[in-house]
This record gives structure tokens, C-alpha cells and sequence, in this order.
């Protein structure tokens, strides 16, 4: 899977694809449901497999939680946008930036991920 860093990059993509777009936030430097997440789930073959075809992707990496980190951040108005209160949190989205479901980190491996995405 090719994890984009450019939310406008990603969107363009999803244009010119029409496919979804999957945003992963998380904090894999001090969050550990976001590294487990990161080993268990996104780096696992079964994952890229099932749906790494199917949408675009885009990782909105915090790799520090201080305020001013956050509020400097370029993902910090996807967040608000979002409502995102907790990481890790994928949120999947059309290309015009519509919310279209949320996924909150779950145990089960990539099944559990691969279910939600493709419902």
C-alpha cells in the first residue's frame, strides 16, 4: 500500500480514480494502540491484499501530541473537519472531503479492518 502524506494529493487521486479515500490517524511514536495497529493490521499482507486496490490512502502521522505540535501540524483542520478525539482513527472519504464512515481501532488483526473497510 502507498501511503500518501498530501491530503491534496490524495484527493486528486481519488478523482482521477473514484476510489474512496482512507485516512489512518495515528501517532506511531508515543501511541500504542497505533503501533500495534500499524504491526498487526496495516503492514500485513492479508491488509494490502484485500483492499490496498480499492481505495486511496493517506496517513496523517502525529508523531507528537503537544498542543503545539498538533495545532502546527498540516493534518491538525482534517482532525477538526473529522472530529477526531482519539488515535488511532481511519476515517473513509469520498473525493470531495464527505465523511462516508469512521473505523475506531478494534482488536481481530486485518479481518476486522478488512471487513469494515469493504462494507
Amino acid at each position: 500500500i502507498n501511503w500518501l502524506r498530501s491530503y491534496a494529493e490524495a484527493v486528486a487521486l481519488s478523482q482521477s480514480t473514484g476510489k474512496p479515500i482512507v485516512i489512518l490517524f495515528t501517532g506511531t511514536g508515543w501511541c500504542p494502540a497505533c503501533m500495534k495497529l500499524e504491526r498487526q493490521v496495516i503492514t500485513h499482507p492479508e491488509f494490502a491484499q484485500a483492499v490496498g486496490q480499492r481505495f486511496v490512502f493517506l496517513k496523517a502521522e502525529f508523531p507528537d501530541y503537544s498542543e503545539p505540535a498538533v495545532m502546527a501540524s498540516p493534518y491538525k483542520p482534517l482532525l477538526d473537519r473529522y472530529g477526531i478525539d482519539s488515535f488511532p482513527t481511519i476515517v473513509v472519504i469520498n473525493a470531495n472531503g464527505q465523511q462516508l464512515f469512521t473505523v475506531n481501532y478494534r482488536e481481530g488483526g486485518p479481518q476486522a479492518y478488512i471487513q469494515e473497510l469493504l462494507q
